[in-house]
């Protein structure tokens, strides 16, 4: 699952010509009222979205639960948030943002 995530993460990468934190959020279009819309303003990083459906056949395989954010640093998935069984992702953007800082710390 992580590699998938991180051969995408890369591709994105390069083509944003990215910061070295990348924050992907996954969700899939019949989910939509559970995106977290919040996750656009975090600092120090840049901020991606996508469908699932619209997403590779790999990565569709390897998720199994939305939304999903994998928080990639330098193309690597360092760590992912996963929804609970309410498919609403409950992890407080403070939490996620405090990550962040710790990442750009090292």
């Amino acid at each position: 699952m992580r590699h998938a995530f991180a051969i995408l993460a890369i591709a994105l990468c390069s083509i944003c010509g990215a910061q070295d934190i990348v924050v992907f959020q996954i969700n899939a279009k019949w989910n939509t009222n559970n995106t977290r819309e919040d996750l656009a303003s975090l600092s120090g990083c840049e901020y991606l979205y996508g469908n699932l459906e619209d997403q590779n056949p790999r990565i569709i395989e390897s998720v199994t639960c939305v939304p999903v954010i994998v928080v990639y640093q330098n193309g690597i998935a360092k760590r992912q948030f996963a929804a609970d069984l309410s498919f609403q992702l409950k992890t407080p953007k403070e939490e996620i943002q405090n990550y962040i800082d710790e990442l750009r710390k090292n």
